[in-house]
This record gives C-alpha cells, structure tokens and sequence, in this order.
C-alpha cells in the first residue's frame, strides 16, 4: 500500500495571488447580490406602504367630501334620509345602521296559496 503524501501543496507566489482575486472577486459579487437584493426590498416595501398611504388619504377625502355634501342638506331632507345631522359622520364611516323590521311568519297554509298564485 502506498502512503498518502499528506504535503501541502507549493503555491507560486504568482498562482495564489491569482486565487486569491478569484476568491476575493467571489466575495465581493455574493455582497453586490445581497446589497441589491435588500435594496430592492426596501424600495419595494416603501413602494407598497406608499400606495397604502396614498389609498387611505384618498378614502379619507372622499368621506370629508360626503361629509361636507350631507351637512348641506337640510335637516328634513336628512330625516327623510333617516338621518340626523349628528349622524352624518357616522352614517358616512359607516353606513346607515339597517332598520330591524319585524316580519310576520307566514304559516304553511298561506305559503301554498302564495306559491299556486305564482
């Protein structure tokens, strides 16, 4: 059996300096990748929080612009609307509250006739 020759190799000065800008240039370009990736995180997250903002400010002047329409009307015509004047904010946040009717059960005798009538 032969030994292994557990030598380490020789390098010119000139060989390891050329691996040494191999590696060196592997390194820099993995860092380049990563600062551009979390750069183009950022921007993309600002990107989205950006248009978030310009959304909600715009939901927003469209309810002062509601807000600002119904509170011209006079105070019948909001009663017709059923509302009261110190309800419009709210109405126009959200939405008028729905109106609990009560409705009368209707027995199966009556739901046959409603059906053979239609």
């Amino acid at each position: 059996m032969s030994k292994l020759d557990n030598r380490i190799r020789q390098f010119s000065y000139s060989e390891f300096e050329r691996q040494m800008r191999i590696e060196r240039n592997f390194a820099v370009r993995a860092f380049l990748r990563d600062v551009v990736f979390a750069f183009a995180r950022g921007v993309r997250a600002l990107a989205s929080r950006s248009v978030r903002l310009a959304r909600r400010v715009a939901a927003a002047r469209s309810r002062r612009g509601a807000v600002f329409e119904l509170q011209q009307f006079d105070d019948r015509t909001l009663a017709d609307m059923g509302l009261k004047r110190g309800e419009i904010g709210f109405a126009v946040r959200n939405g008028l509250p729905g109106h609990t009717t009560q409705i009368a059960e209707i027995r199966p005798e009556q739901r046959s006739s409603q059906r053979a009538a239609a």
